[in-house]
């Protein structure tokens, strides 16, 4: 049983995040926890306003949201542990968290919207810092029926891969393509290997190899089947390999694709 763990923040409840996880328990049962965090306060000190008003402050975000959750996991027949948050631990204690979590699930907007941003730089952190693989889950996405695996023959596009088969088994018989994006008469690293151990996964399996942007598969004007991208990282040192510096955030804001990240350990 996968323990999935879920970020709610002040007024803003993750809807498509807990819709996606009450799909996977349809596949196969999982067990969330919920970090529940209060209301962002706009202050430059936090930690020193929490201190004068420690057991002053009711968050009613909080009050409606744990209710909300108990509600959510009764109708869905799912084990949900609730854990509260606090401001001042903010993305750390998310990453404690993760620590003992098989995966987490993000909506895309779900905590510290900052203007100007798509990707929030709180989410950002956390790909960068989490424990376990991240899921960032577009508002009213569908479920996948197709999958897009980054892959470069490096040993954090194969990690992502390898964690990604073996935490969802039940998404392997969907098809699914290996995209790699190389230099002009660069072939794919490693292919011969990379076939055979894939045939063992993923029997409706293709490759790609482009010599231009990923984002040509998203922005062709042909729509693709519901897709969800597999990748090994999250940043300008990874990621760009495939997709160039902004695409990260088309493919959730723009193209409303969910994306799963795990950076090697």
């Amino acid at each position: 049983m996968k323990n999935i763990l879920i970020v709610v923040q002040g007024k803003k409840f993750p809807e498509s995040a807990f819709e996606f996880a009450s799909k996977l328990n349809e596949q196969s049962p999982v067990s969330l926890t919920a970090l529940v965090f209060p209301e962002m306060v706009h202050i430059e000190n936090w930690a020193a306003y929490s201190a004068a008003s420690a057991g002053t402050l009711v968050d009613p975000a909080v009050e409606i949201n744990t209710h909300r959750l108990m509600e959510w996991s009764k109708e869905h027949h799912i084990n949900c542990v609730i854990h509260h948050g606090s401001m001042e631990q903010g993305v750390s204690q998310i990453i404690k968290e993760s620590r003992f979590a098989d995966l987490i699930l993000i909506a895309d907007d779900s905590f510290y919207k900052e203007e100007g941003s798509t990707i929030l730089e709180a989410t950002k952190d956390v790909l960068h810092r989490s424990e376990c693989p991240v899921m960032v889950i577009p508002e009213n996405v569908s479920f996948p029926e197709h999958l897009l695996f980054a892959y470069d023959g490096s040993q954090s596009s194969m990690s992502a891969i390898k964690q990604f088969t073996y935490l969802f088994p039940e998404f392997r018989t969907l098809d699914s393509i290996f995209l790699h994006m190389g230099k002009d008469g660069e072939d794919i690293p490693y292919k011969e290997n990379m076939a055979q151990w894939i045939t063992g996964y993923f029997p409706n399996h293709s490759f790609v190899n482009i010599r231009s942007d990923a984002d040509e598969y998203f922005g062709s004007g042909v729509k693709p089947l519901p897709t969800l991208v597999i990748a090994g990282a999250f940043g300008r040192t990874a990621l760009s390999q495939w997709f160039h510096p902004s695409f990260a955030d088309d493919l959730i804001s723009k193209y409303r694709v969910p994306l799963f990240v795990c950076h090697a350990s």
